[in-house]
């Protein structure tokens, strides 16, 4: 079984899964910098992008690689905030922190070619539709919103309501929204 990674900004208390934004080939920690994980990255870290969908530049900021393992190597101060002694620092950063994943995603969909990347994965992909439908739902996206319904049609909440239905209750990622978190 392979190593997962998140990317954990400890000052901002946010995270990004590289599974998600990355797909499986950035899961690993070669991946995290290039392909999507590495691009989205690149927003975070670069003052000349615009950054919308509640993102904030991460420039200066403390942040790291946390593993799924136990072997990561993370500031001590993520260890404080720990719900109990036995906890992995990365499931302190899963049950504290934002998840930014999906606002990436559409922080990535503003550029054409990266829009067309992501439909495309959710063609036959089936996390990443309900992904994209997830920011559709949640997010004020409407170029997403268009390009979604002129790739699915008008009855893609059909194929999201009978996902939603099967995978519940373990699917629960949303975009992260200061209004509700």
């Amino acid at each position: 079984m392979s190593t997962d990674y998140i990317v954990a900004n400890l000052t901002k208390r946010q995270y990004f899964d590289s599974g998600v934004v990355g797909g499986r080939e950035g899961t690993s920690w070669r991946s995290i910098l290039r392909g999507d994980s590495a691009h989205a990255l690149a927003y975070l870290l670069s003052l000349d992008q615009y950054l919308g969908y509640h993102l904030a530049h991460w420039v200066g900021d403390c942040f790291f690689l946390v593993a799924d393992s136990d072997h990561s190597k993370v500031p001590q101060s993520l260890f404080d905030l720990r719900q109990n002694a036995d906890e992995s620092p990365y499931w302190t950063v899963k049950n504290t922190f934002a998840d930014i994943s999906l606002n990436l995603i559409a922080q990535e969909c503003t550029q054409a070619f990266m829009l067309e990347h992501y439909l495309e994965l959710a063609s036959h992909n089936d996390e990443m539709f309900v992904h994209l439908a997830h920011i559709v739902l949640h997010l004020d996206a409407p170029q997403i919103e268009g390009a979604f319904v002129q790739q699915f049609g008008t009855n893609w909440r059909k194929r999201y309501n009978d996902l939603a239905k099967s995978w519940r209750p373990w699917y629960e990622r949303l975009p992260m929204r200061p209004d509700v978190s």
